[in-house]
C-alpha cells in the first residue's frame, strides 16, 4: 500500500468510526513519513476529536505499539501485544487480524484463516482480513474459497490492482487460463508498471497456445525489471514452445546466472538441451537438479533414457507428471498445432456399423484425456466410462459432462476393477 493509499484508507476508517484504527495506521504512517505536514495535521485533527474519557486514546496507543512491533519484523513481540489488546478490546478486529498476518507468515495458515474469520466476523467488509484469508486459503490449495474473498473485495473496491492480481493467480492455479488473463489484464490497467502481473498474463497466455502474446508480455516484463528470474524463463519457455530450443536454453541460462539454484530455470534449460539434441550437456544438469529435487519423475526419466537405463513402459509416475502439466493446452497443442482429429475419423467409421446404428451400447474410452472422444460420440452410447492416470486431464473431460462416469488410474488396474 502506498502511502497515499494509506491516507485515504485511514480517512475512511476514520469516518467510518473506527478512530483507533485510523489513529493507528496515521501513526504508522508518521513513523516512516515523519516530517509530512498533512499526516500530522489530520492525526492530530482526529486525536482532538476523541473525548478525553474515551477508550479510543489508550487503544490507540495500543494498536499503534502492535502495529509498530510487527513493522520493525519483531513478530513475537506483536504476537504478544495483539493477544493482549484483543483481550482487551475484544470487539475490535484489528489485533485478530495481526494475529492472524503473523500466524500465516509462520506457516500455521489454518490457524490464520480461524483468525481472519473472527476479524471478519466483527466487521464483515474488513478489506485487509478479507485479503489476507484469500491469501492463505490460496496456499492451502483452497482455491474456491479464495477466489470467493477476491470477488468479496472486488465488490468492496473494484479499483485495487492486487486483487484482481491476486484473483488471476487463483485462476491460473486452477488452469482456468481463459479467466486469469482478463484478471491480469485488469490490474495493469490499473497499474501499468507491474511486472509480476505481465509475468501471469504471458503464463496464461502460453498456456492457452497464444505465444505471440505471452513473448509480448513477458519481454515488457524484462524492461520493467532486468534481473527478473522469470521473465527470462518465461521467454525460455515460449520459444521452446516455439520450436526454437537453441534460443530457449540461452535464456535458461541467464536465467540462472540470476539465480543459480532457480528449479524452473534449471528445468527448462534441461528440456531446451533435450529437445536440443544437447544429452550429454543435460545429463549433469538432471542429476544436479534431482539433488535439490529428489523424485522429480520427469527427469528421472529423462536421465534414464538419456543413460540408457531403459524400461519396458514410461512409469506411471512421468506419464501422470507429464500429462498433468500438458492438461491446460493439450487440447490446443494436439487439435489447433497438430491437426489431431482421430475421435471423429473413427466416429465415421463405427456410423457404418449396424450394431453402433442401432444404439445402446456401452463404451470405455481407455485414456480419455480432456474428452475429445466423448465430444465426438456424444449421444451415442448409453454409457460411455472415461479411465485416465491424469487427474488434471480428468478435470478438463468433468467439464464438459459428457461421460457418465470418469475413473482416476491406470488403465489396467481400472479394468480388472470392473
Amino acid at each position: 500500500m502506498t502511502p497515499d493509499e494509506a491516507m485515504i484508507k485511514a480517512r475512511k476508517l476514520a469516518k467510518s468510526g473506527a478512530t483507533s484504527e485510523a489513529i493507528a495506521l496515521y501513526r504508522q504512517l508518521l513513523d516512516h513519513n515523519p516530517h509530512n505536514k498533512k499526516i500530522k495535521k489530520e492525526l492530530k485533527a482526529l486525536q482532538k476529536s476523541v473525548p478525553a474519557d474515551s477508550p479510543h486514546g489508550d487503544m490507540g496507543q495500543a494498536f499503534q505499539s502492535m502495529v509498530t512491533l510487527y513493522c520493525s519484523g519483531q513478530t513475537d513481540r506483536a504476537l504478544s501485544q495483539a493477544r493482549k489488546t484483543s483481550r482487551l478490546y475484544p470487539d475490535q478486529p484489528l489485533p485478530l487480524n495481526i494475529i492472524g498476518v503473523i500466524y500465516n507468515e509462520r506457516g500455521n495458515c489454518d490457524q490464520a484463516i480461524d483468525y481472519f474469520k473472527k476479524a471478519l466476523a466483527l466487521e464483515p467488509r474488513y478489506g485487509d482480513a478479507l485479503n489476507n484469508m484469500g491469501s492463505a486459503l490460496h496456499t492451502l490449495g483452497r482455491n474456491d474459497e479464495a477466489r470467493t474473498c477476491y470477488e468479496q473485495l472486488l465488490a468492496l473496491n473494484g479499483a485495487n490492482p492486487d486483487t484482481y492480481f491476486n484473483l488471476a493467480n487463483v485462476f491460473k492455479d486452477q488452469s482456468d487460463f481463459e479467466l486469469a488473463v482478463p484478471n491480469y489484464q485488469q490490474s495493469l490497467k490499473l497499474r501499468p508498471d507491474f511486472a509480476p502481473a505481465l509475468i501471469g498474463q504471458g503464463e496464461a497466455l502460453l498456456a492457452l497456445g497464444e505465444r505471440a502474446g505471452a513473448l509480448n508480455c513477458f519481454r515488457e516484463a524484462l524492461e520493467l525489471d532486468q534481473g527478473s528470474v522469470a521473465a527470462h524463463s518465461g521467454i525460455g519457455n515460449t520459444l521452446h514452445a516455439q520450436g526454437r530450443a537453441h534460443e530457449a536454453a540461452a535464456w535458461h541460462r541467464d536465467a540462472l546466472k540470476l539465480d543459480p539454484l532457480n528449479s524452473p530455470a534449471k528445468y527448462g534449460l534441461i528440456s531446451a538441451l533435450m529437445a536440443d539434441g544437447k544429452t550429454e550437456e543435460a545429463i549433469p544438469l538432471m542429476k544436479d537438479y534431482l539433488e535439490s529435487n529428489p523424485g522429480n519423475a520427469v527427469i528421472t526419466h529423462l536421465l534414464n533414457a538419456a543413460q540408457n537405463r531403459k524400461s519396458e513402459i514410461a512409469p506411471r509416475a512421468y506419464v501422470k507428471a507429464t500429462f498433468d502439466h500438458y492438461a491446460s493446452h493439450f487440447e490446443h497443442s494436439l487439435v489447433t498445432d497438430l491437426g489431431y482429429s482421430a475421435p471423429t475419423q473413427l466416429k465415421q467409421l463405427i456410423s457404418a456399423v449396424p450394431e453402433f446404428q442401432a444404439g445402446g451400447l456401452n463404451a470405455v474410452d481407455l485414456g480419455c484425456g480432456t474428452g475429445l472422444v466423448g465430444e465426438a460420440f456424444s449421444g451415442s452410447f448409453s454409457n460411455l466410462l472415461g479411465i485416465d492416470l491424469s487427474a488434471k486431464m480428468l478435470e478438463k473431460a468433468e467439464e464438459k459432462q459428457l461421460y457418465n462416469e470418469l475413473k482416476l488410474g491406470d488403465i489396467a488396474d481400472c479394468l480388472k476393477e470392473m
